[in-house]
């Protein structure tokens, strides 16, 4: 995941947790920004049952075993 991307998965995961999460979406920009890579996480995430967050900033990441 691209470094520029970290904000946006913090902020999603908080509102995930909070269940706070938006019903839509939109990502936009310029290609190559990453929003694919950034849309695959968030579907991981909330198809996951258990995501993980082990990360120190306090990004959710699915657990992959589900």
């Amino acid at each position: 995941m691209q470094p520029w991307l970290v904000q946006h998965q913090l902020l999603l995961s908080e509102q995930l947790e909070q269940g706070r999460l938006p019903h839509a979406i939109l990502f936009g920009g310029v290609a190559g920004a990453g929003k694919l890579s950034l849309a695959n996480w968030l579907v991981q995430v909330i198809l996951c049952r258990q995501p993980d967050k082990t990360s120190e900033q306090g990004i959710l990441s699915p657990c992959k075993s589900c």
